[in-house]
């Protein structure tokens, strides 16, 4: 008999989105509305919450779910069950014909609760869904009797749940969990005290609730993103600093320092609502979440912003952007941070006196730059090429921190570190057309290349490595850089764009950014079609499949948060993910 593999937290969530992410909005079926208890003729008065709830999951259709996902994806997912009742037999190894007990016109209901430990346990998460059948007793009776009945029953001696038990000769299920029925409900969870703590609140208190129809919402306490998230920080963090990470990814990124800075904001937010639709265009995630206290929400209106139709001036071939606010101590605490970062990737050969330069030129860059940044992605005809723009705080303070960061390539650890890596560096100012202020020039060449000539190549052999230019100047309210191979066009139209060739001309993407909101504390663009066309060698930039994401201040002290995918990458996703 094949091996089981164990059904616990992440599998189950994995369960609950197979039943409700690929859900459409706007089922005009009456039947939706039904009440779960009254259905099933067993109506029992609610209970009170399990202590400890975190959050808890709706699919108010499920009838909807396999259509909507054959419809959306196509291509493999074509190859599951045509019915709810069909994939929860197949998934837990029930005999087929049990499939028409599982009654998916009303609502499968989830719920997660933190059961603290004592002084000898840890706190542990327990998880249930729950699934109404027409008749928990048929169920019962069909899966446990006759030459398919593959599981054995017992009833619950500390309760009204009935378990359900896997013969050992049964078929292998897909997946192992805790079963049981329980009010004409399955009952599916990672324990039996999972079951008996949350069964009888999803049968008698959340399934009978009104829902709205067309929609998976998830509904999570205050408790799930202040005491269980800081419960769990501290194992995050010895996770993180047990991930191997190169010296060079560390010198540019913080993995651990923009962790603490997300469980900060997010031990800022109370009681929430996640909701997830499938309409026309695309596959929507939105959330609401209330600030936690007024002191979280001082600290959340004191954010800076930025807003998403600013993206709509970039250039028109754009690939990807990543847009955000930050304020100035949050700029310097994390420049602090970089130094010994980048003091490490040079080596040993940095005296204190070079750390402390090194440490005094990030600060200066962190004190000169303005709140807003944007940096991104473009597919020129030769290439990618990034960019990055933004404001200015302090132009004198900030364009020291660059003269003083483009002298730093004359170091000798910063020259010893480049030839062993075949490279050198050639910086100048200059003018260039359309932009009244200079600009430095930075040229990062392969040693064996004459500055803008191409060494020789054996045939058959991998081109040589292009240089790479990086082009930056500063006005007193902005600045722009560009490294790639198109700096100097990325520059101009950074500078003064162009509409003509802007993003403000893809009406899908204009659309999809005008959904984000006025402002936002980040924003993302993304345009997976167009990144694999780029690489490729095929033009990029078409937009028609974009995929947006902004995350800020909404009203009444709440915070907003909005995701959007294109509907037709669902599908090359799906065949991606399967190998079709």
């Amino acid at each position: 008999m094949r091996r089981r593999r164990c059904f616990g937290a992440g599998q189950l969530m994995l369960l609950a989105l197979v039943l409700t992410v690929t859900l459409v909005a706007g089922c005009d079926d009456a039947k939706m509305g039904r009440d779960a208890g009254a259905a099933s003729g067993t109506l029992k008065p609610p209970v009170a919450a399990p202590a400890g709830l975190l959050a808890e999951l709706v699919v108010p259709a499920p009838h909807q779910l396999v259509a909507d996902l054959r419809q959306a994806a196509g291509g493999p997912v074509l190859f599951l069950p045509r019915t709810v009742g069909g994939l929860v037999a197949n998934l837990f190894g029930f005999p087929i014909r049990v499939a028409e007990q599982i009654d998916e016109r009303l609502p499968v209901v989830g719920a997660i609760a933190m059961v603290a430990g004592g002084d000898a346990s840890p706190s542990s998460d327990q998880l249930a869904v729950a699934i109404h059948v027409k008749s928990g007793e048929r169920f019962v009776a069909q899966v446990s009797t006759g030459s398919d009945g593959s599981f054995t029953s017992q009833r619950d001696d500390q309760g009204e749940l009935t378990w359900l038990t896997a013969k050992p000769d049964a078929r292998a299920a897909r997946v192992s969990a805790v079963l049981a029925v329980l009010d004409n409900y399955l009952l599916i969870g990672n324990s039996q005290p999972a079951l008996r703590g949350l069964g009888p609140y999803l049968t008698r208190t959340l399934a009978p609730r009104k829902h709205p129809p067309g929609s998976v919402v998830v509904d999570w306490t205050a408790a799930a993103l202040g005491d269980a998230l800081r419960g769990r920080l501290p194992a995050w963090h010895r996770l993180l600093k047990g991930l191997p990470q190169p010296v060079q990814m560390s010198a540019l990124v913080d993995i651990e320092a923009l962790a603490t800075a997300a469980g900060a904001f997010l031990t800022d937010l109370g009681k929430g609502r996640l909701t997830v639709t499938l309409d026309d265009r695309a596959l929507v995630v939105s959330a609401t979440a209330r600030a936690r206290n007024e002191a979280a929400a001082r600290r959340l209106a004191a954010r800076p912003t930025v807003g998403p139709k600013d993206l709509l001036e970039l250039p028109d071939d754009t690939l990807a952007v990543l847009g955000w606010a930050e304020t100035l101590t949050s700029r310097v605490e994390r420049a602090k941070g970089r130094g010994p970062a980048i003091a490490a990737l040079l080596g040993d050969q940095l005296s204190d006196a070079d750390r402390k330069q090194v440490a005094g030129v990030l600060e200066a860059l962190a004190k000169g730059q303005g709140d807003q940044l944007r940096l991104g992605l473009r597919c020129t005809g030769v290439g990618i090429t990034g960019f990055a723009t933004g404001g200015v705080a302090d132009a004198e303070t900030l364009s020291a921190g660059l003269e003083a960061l483009v002298e730093l390539r004359k170091h000798p650890a910063v020259v010893a570190q480049l030839e062993a890596r075949s490279l050198s560096i050639q910086a100048k100012r200059s003018r260039v057309l359309r932009i009244p202020h200079d600009v430095w020039k930075v040229r990062l060449t392969p040693l064996n290349q004459g500055a803008g000539k191409a060494s020789p190549t054996a045939a058959g052999s991998p081109p040589a490595p292009r240089p790479i230019a990086l082009t930056f100047g500063l006005s007193d309210r902005h600045f722009w850089a560009a490294a790639g191979l198109e700096t100097v066009e990325t520059l101009q139209h950074l500078y003064h764009p162009d509409h003509d060739r802007s993003l403000a001309n893809k009406a899908t993407l204009k659309g999809a950014l005008a959904r984000l909101g006025e402002q936002a504390w980040v924003v993302v663009l993304l345009d997976p079609q167009g990144m694999q066309a780029c690489l490729t060698g095929k033009p990029g930039g078409a937009l028609a499949t974009p995929v947006t994401l902004a995350a800020g201040p909404g009203k009444d002290n709440q915070v907003t948060l909005r995701l959007e995918v294109a509907r037709p990458l669902l599908r090359v996703a799906a065949q991606e993910l399967s190998g079709f």
